[in-house]
């Protein structure tokens, strides 16, 4: 259960707890809780009540746009620094998690390419296709290894501890040793 489920709600009681996770602004209700409430008619206000809560992820500003066309320019974008380097990291420059990513990478050795988004004029295009491609917002980081895509931080993590990211990254011809 979360800490939602069973509370009275208003717009106002949720605009005053509902944060984007990227830039801790404010979010209308109405984004962030798709699936969220029954609606009822405005004399039963008072009965509005939380039965799931879609996981509130990020603000209009960074939500996923549904512009095919904006999707598709990012996407080509991304596929194409994806496959120029062994090993490609789609970051944020603010992003723990990316930071984490990268130090890995740097421990071991790899000379990963490093595409901040948040630093780069097409930096949203490729943002929002990432999303798309990984079924996530924010999507960062994003790593492709050997110009396919291996993942996020939990995945690479995963296969490091498994032993399985080192033999990866040598079968790509990112390490030699």
């Amino acid at each position: 259960m979360n800490a939602w489920e069973g509370r009275s709600i208003t717009e106002q009681s949720i605009a005053d707890e509902a944060r984007c996770c990227r830039c801790s602004k404010p979010e209308e209700w109405w984004l962030l809780f798709a699936e969220a409430i029954h609606l009822m008619d405005k004399e039963e206000e008072k009965d509005l009540r939380v039965v799931h809560v879609a996981t509130p992820t990020s603000c209009r500003a960074h939500s996923p746009l549904e512009s095919t066309q904006t999707t598709t320019v990012g996407m080509e974008k991304v596929m194409k620094l994806a496959s120029q380097r062994a090993v490609v990291v789609f970051s944020l420059s603010s992003c723990c998690m990316c930071h984490a990513v990268k130090s890995l990478f740097h421990d071991l050795g790899v000379d990963a390419a490093v595409r901040e988004l948040d630093e780069d004029p097409r930096g949203r295009e490729m943002e929002k296709a990432l999303a798309k491609l990984v079924g996530r917002s924010p999507p960062v980081p994003v790593v492709f290894i050997g110009g396919k895509l291996v993942g996020s931080t939990d995945r690479i993590m995963s296969l490091h501890l498994g032993g399985k990211l080192v033999p990866l990254l040598r079968d790509a011809g990112a390490l030699w040793v």
